[in-house]
């Protein structure tokens, strides 16, 4: 799970905050949710910032303020019974 910011605001403070953005986000479905996979799911689940990589740096966009969920797959046989299963 990694957050993003916009390009307003300096390099570090944008980097914590992109950060605090997805602990919160991991601390919301972690702490105040509740559903039955979530200590096997807790252990899969990193939170991360990204600050203003991924922003526009000619403007200050708010949408690019945001968490973003990424899946990585450990092998391609994984993805491979993903895709099948969803079909």
């Amino acid at each position: 799970m990694e957050g993003h910011t916009s390009s307003d605001g300096d390099d570090k403070t944008n980097l914590q905050l992109s950060l605090l953005r997805s602990a919160s986000v991991y601390k919301y479905i972690f702490y105040d949710m509740n559903f039955p996979t979530k200590a096997p799911l807790s252990q899969k689940i990193l939170a991360a910032g990204r600050g203003e990589i991924e922003s526009d740096k000619t403007r200050d966009n708010p949408s690019d303020r945001k968490v973003v969920f990424r899946f990585q797959f450990r092998s391609d046989e994984l993805k491979k019974d993903i895709v099948k299963t969803s079909l």
